[in-house]
């Protein structure tokens, strides 16, 4: 399980894979900064599908309205935050990864209490119309996942553009970021009025301060590809989502 190597800066989290083992010894690839008790969490603890809940579905559907129509939606019954899609399958593992990188994810941005998060809603990449491997709606207050997001062959990829690409956090510590901001607008403006403008201003003000004392504001392609499309909320949760996982 182990092995050493050499490393210029100490507090340097290593890039790129490392070989492991799956639950059934074969050997795999997994992130470089892969910790010892997420490796274990999630190909040790639990070994195989018979050890996870079956996932069931209301029978009650939401219908939401995405760029591509209308897309169904149906409660997870043992998990009331998490939505699937119809037309898709999540998997009972699936499911159990999802929950443990909300959890994971949302103790990153410094909240402990799952109930307060928004709700999920899984789909395919074809009925969310959209690129990104996930997104948060703020007029909705929901999180749009991809199912592709929790597989961890096609994981890296997805985030290539991202900050950490083969971190399984980067993604939705990034959607919840997005989360958190609007949460605290709302608090003061429950009609979101005029949100989408305070929040790119309020991101401009703050790179622009962080460039002035020399940070590398360009943490990823996607970060400046928003920046040069004056997106600068999405430059700033980039930003703000290296600070975090690098801390953590």
């Amino acid at each position: 399980r182990s092995t050493i190597v050499g490393s210029i800066k100490g507090d340097s989290k290593p890039k790129g894979t490392r070989a492991a083992r799956d639950e059934s010894g074969k050997y795999i690839r997994v992130p470089a900064s892969t910790s010892y008790a997420e490796w274990y969490r999630r190909y040790v603890s639990t070994t195989s599908e018979q050890y996870y809940k079956k996932v069931t579905l209301s029978s009650e559907k939401e219908e939401v309205l995405r760029p591509t129509g209308i897309v169904n939606f149906r409660q997870v019954t043992t998990q009331p935050n998490v939505h699937v899609a119809e037309g898709i399958t999540l998997k009972p593992k699936q499911l159990h990864e999802l929950q443990q990188r909300l959890h994971d994810a949302a103790l990153a941005i410094g909240i402990d209490d799952l109930a307060v998060l928004p709700p999920v809603y899984v789909a395919a990449e074809t009925q969310l119309g959209t690129n990104a491997p996930a997104l948060y709606n703020w007029r909705q207050d929901k999180v749009y996942i991809t199912l592709s997001l929790l597989d961890d062959e096609k994981l890296a990829d997805l985030q290539r553009d991202g900050v950490l690409p083969e971190n399984c956090l980067s993604t939705m510590v990034h959607e919840l970021i997005h989360w958190k901001d609007a949460a605290g607008y709302r608090k003061r403006h429950p009609d979101m009025a005029g949100y989408a403008d305070w929040i790119n201003q309020q991101s401009k003000k703050k790179i622009v301060e962080l460039a002035k004392k020399g940070y590398n504001i360009k943490v990823s392609r996607y970060a400046i590809k928003s920046f040069l499309s004056e997106q600068f909320d999405e430059t700033y949760v980039e930003i703000r989502t290296l600070q975090l996982l690098q801390k953590g």
